[in-house]
Order: C-alpha cells, then sequence, then structure tokens
C-alpha cells in the first residue's frame, strides 16, 4: 500500500524534489520496518503522551520549515544571475570641452 502512494502523482507533487529519495527508500524492506516502527511509536505517544506528542510535532515542523527555507534559498540564489567582475577600465577625459 505504501509503495502505491509513494509512486502516486499527488503524492510527488506534496514532497517535490525528495519524492525520489523516499520512493528508494521504500525499496528497502529494513527501512520500512524502520518507519513501520516510528509510527507505531507515535500512535503510542499520541494516545499516552498527548502533550508530549504534539511538542514533538511542533518542533518538527519548525525544524522542517527553517530546512525547507534555507533550501528554497540556495535554489532562489541559483537561479538569479549573479554579476561577476571580470575586468575594470578607467577612462580619463585627455581635455573637456565646455561649450558656451
Amino acid at each position: 500500500m505504501l509503495k502505491n502512494m509513494v509512486k502516486s502523482p499527488m503524492f510527488a507533487n506534496m514532497m517535490g524534489d525528495q519524492a525520489e529519495d523516499i520512493e528508494k527508500m521504500m525499496e528497502d524492506p529494513a527501512m520500512v520496518n524502520q518507519m513501520a516502527g516510528f509510527w507505531k511509536h507515535l500512535d503510542e505517544m499520541q494516545s499516552s503522551d498527548e502533550k508530549g506528542y504534539k511538542e514533538f510535532i511542533e518542533k518538527q515542523k519548525k525544524e522542517f520549515e527553517q530546512e525547507n527555507e534555507k533550501i528554497k534559498k540556495e535554489k532562489e540564489k541559483k537561479r538569479l544571475i549573479q554579476p561577476n567582475l571580470l575586468c575594470c577600465i578607467k577612462i580619463l577625459p585627455a581635455k573637456i570641452i565646455v561649450k558656451n
């Protein structure tokens, strides 16, 4: 079921550049077992320690947003044309003519 979800266009839309990496991880049975254990732990945490669960989720959201912002800034830097100084020419006029 998870493999089908990962291959859906909606998932690719939501995950952007990371969709391919996640799809590759889903091919590894050990990774799938680890993820299932993590989700089970979160389910147990939600039912036993609701406050701790909410704090954990909020912390994860903030960290994701910060990391995502960094990635966006890096992509923007690469997208923009960055000027590079190649040479400098100095022109000195020999004579200034003032017309009346």
